[in-house]
């Protein structure tokens, strides 16, 4: 990748510094979040713009890539989005790509390639409140007949998607993590930074998606991540084009091959590996 420009307040990165004569040049938005995307030696780094190298290269096509104006992943209301949905939707941006997930609402006003990450539910928790403990259920069922100065908190962003699919599950551990949750609403946090602040106090555990989790606990050999072993929802990580664009089928059919030949999880291991000695 070539220098990042500063222009206006859009980070502007080219995939290739010369780019390929008789190839389609495409736009692409993308937002500050890592491991996806983030400066680094000021240019922009991180699985987006890896993955978006490889899928370019597949797709025959060169690429930029900027950051959303206003620093959001965007929610379709009343038919209009912001953030990166709606530079898609507004066709200032051929594609979106980031840990955006993929709706029905949403795709209501873009279409999806096919996902390249697989979400499950997570809890981030201190490796010394985690004794025996490894999954959902785990901390679920180690709370169960204990007074509350012995049981281990948890909770989830207040609002988000997390705590909405907690809220609509049938699953019987889910839906005992949203009555806890609903009947200690004191476990319910604001931000990640904030949610991290109490685990690492002891005694709670954060809910959160499992790359997220992943990536974390990756880097703070303090942390650990407890699994869903329910199934209790998937949330699925795709790249964001226009409706009806004619680049959907190049997209998907890189993304085919690059999950077939491993190159994804290869990948995945570079951003995700932990170096941590598991308890």
């Amino acid at each position: 990748m070539n220098n990042v420009k500063f222009f206006g307040i859009l980070f502007i990165a080219s995939a290739l510094a010369d780019p390929l004569p008789n190839r389609a040049k495409l736009r692409g938005v993308s937002i500050m979040h890592e491991p996806y995307l983030q400066m680094k030696d000021g240019k922009m780094a991180g699985f987006a713009v890896d993955l978006m190298d490889k899928i370019s290269n597949k797709a025959n096509f060169d690429y930029e890539l900027y950051v959303t104006p206003d620093g959001s992943y965007g929610t379709p209301i009343n038919g209009n989005a912001s953030g990166m949905v709606g530079e898609v939707m507004h066709k200032k941006a051929d594609f979106a790509v980031a840990d955006l997930t993929v709706t029905e609402a949403r795709k209501r006003v873009v279409d999806f390639t096919e996902p390249f990450i697989v979400n499950h539910l997570a809890a981030i928790i201190k490796k010394s409140d985690a004794s025996n403990l490894h999954t959902l259920e785990d901390l679920v069922k180690f709370n169960e007949g204990k007074t509350s100065d012995q049981q281990i908190g948890y909770g989830a962003l207040s609002v988000g998607a997390t705590m909405n699919a907690l809220s609509k599950t049938t699953d019987p551990i889910g839906k005992s993590m949203y009555e806890w949750i609903q009947a200690n609403p004191k476990g319910s946090i604001r931000t990640y930074a904030k949610g991290l602040d109490r685990v690492r106090q002891g005694k709670y555990a954060m809910i959160v998606e499992s790359s997220a989790a992943e990536f974390i606990t990756a880097s703070d050999c303090d942390l650990k991540t407890l699994h869903d072993n329910h199934g209790i929802y998937d949330r699925e990580y795709a790249i964001a084009v226009q409706k009806g664009s004619p680049y959907l089928a190049k997209f998907n059919n890189a993304i085919r091959n690059l999950k077939q030949d491993g190159t994804i999880k290869e990948l995945q291991k570079t951003y995700w590996n932990s170096k941590c000695e598991q308890v």
